[in-house]
């Protein structure tokens, strides 16, 4: 008799409505999606507002620090300025340091009068974002003449003519086969792995011992 009620009541046992676990999910995730939208909006705004209304305008770094600068909004660590409509503008910028440089998302340093393309929202210049991967010519002309001064005090253009014209010459064909990537390799030819993980004294020999390295070495001699 027992068995039977069992069979019973198992034949007529209310199942749990699928639904019923899809909503109590959905309460679950739903403050956790609101909180999350709420945070990116700012971002979310900015992103429409500069993608479609955006102008352009030139920022110039002012000061850039190792650590982030006392009262800086979100732990920036780097100044610059812009020009709207003769109006000049303050800027701000988190961006990536060791103890002794600040660093472009190139992985060059970054130096007061360094000029980047910045787009702002015309309605209200506050909004704005600097592309610290586009600098201005007087940059590159920066970083060149840099890199051959490090050329010069790393001692690896001896032999092949040790003089400016030899060393901007291999900066330019250095640059054209690896990019900044190639100038950062030379800026940093006594920096400490741990230092600079991405360049430094190991890439620095890495690259001025391979055979494209040489060609050019040889190349810009035989332009004397």
């Amino acid at each position: 008799m027992k068995q039977e009620i069992k069979k019973f009541s198992k034949q007529f046992k209310i199942s749990k409505p699928r639904s019923i676990d899809w909503k109590i999910k959905l309460l679950w995730f739903s403050p956790i999606i609101i909180i999350a939208f709420i945070v990116r909006f700012p971002d979310y705004r900015k992103d429409y507002l500069l993608e479609h209304y955006g102008k352009q305008s030139v920022a110039i770094i002012d000061y850039s620090c190792t650590t982030e600068i006392l009262n800086a909004p979100e732990g920036d660590n780097v100044i610059f300025h812009f020009l709207v409509d003769n109006k000049i503008y303050k800027g701000f910028e988190s961006v990536p340091a060791n103890n002794n440089y600040v660093f472009t998302p190139f992985g060059m340093p970054l130096k007061p009068g360094h000029k980047f393309i910045l787009t702002y929202y015309p309605e209200n210049p506050e909004i704005y974002r600097i592309d610290l991967n586009k600098p201005l010519s007087n940059n590159m002309l920066d970083y060149l003449f840099k890199v051959a001064g490090a050329l010069r005090q790393s001692g690896v253009c001896d032999g092949y003519g040790n003089d400016t014209q030899t060393r901007l010459c291999v900066g330019i064909y250095v640059f054209k086969l690896y990019g900044f990537d190639g100038w950062a390799d030379i800026m940093f030819y006594d920096e400490y792995l741990l230092e600079n993980f991405r360049n430094n004294g190991f890439s620095f020999r890495k690259l001025t011992h391979s055979d494209k390295f040489r060609a050019i070495l040889n190349d810009c001699k035989n332009r004397q």
